[in-house]
């Protein structure tokens, strides 16, 4: 198995999605129209504000398995990749939605 993805190692990926992570925790994005963020509901605010830094941080662990050996490597990897596009979905509806109720 392979242990790169366009030519650069998955520990250098991993570590990458741990920065941009970092990056999305501490710089939020500037609201577009702050009077509608006021009236969010908060599970909206809890989505939009945590859960793209958590695709990062799921994408991150899995890159980290995949550049791991050990024989339980794959099923973690499925789980945290599975964990990472279901978040991703929430947090695009949401941010859609969000965008569409304006």
């Amino acid at each position: 198995m392979d242990n790169t993805f366009l030519g650069v190692p998955y520990f250098n990926w991993g570590l990458l999605c741990i920065v941009i992570a970092i990056l999305y925790v501490f710089i939020k994005p500037r609201e577009r129209n702050p009077q509608a963020a006021k009236r969010r509901s908060p599970w909206r605010k809890i989505i939009l504000r945590w859960f793209h830094p958590l695709v990062w941080f799921f994408l991150a662990s899995t890159s980290f398995f995949r550049a791991a050996t050990p024989p339980l490597s794959p099923i973690f990897m499925g789980i945290t990749g599975t964990f990472a596009l279901g978040t991703y979905l929430v947090y695009i509806y949401t941010y859609f939605s969000e965008n569409r109720r304006k």
